[in-house]
């Protein structure tokens, strides 16, 4: 997934949501700029915050 930056420079958690799917969040904050950021919640690298995170 590409986020794109639509917020000051910072660290922020980023958050996953959609109406037919459990939603999910990293676990700890990522550094965020103007330059777009990948994250891959299927990797072991982005860990997941919650009970029910993304299974293998």
């Amino acid at each position: 997934m590409l986020v794109p930056t639509l917020v000051a420079d910072g660290s922020y958690h980023v958050v996953v949501r959609h109406r037919n799917h459990l939603g999910v969040m990293t676990a700890s904050p990522l550094a965020l700029s103007a330059a777009p950021t990948s994250v891959d919640f299927t990797s072991t690298a982005f860990m997941t915050y919650g009970v029910m995170r993304s299974r293998p």
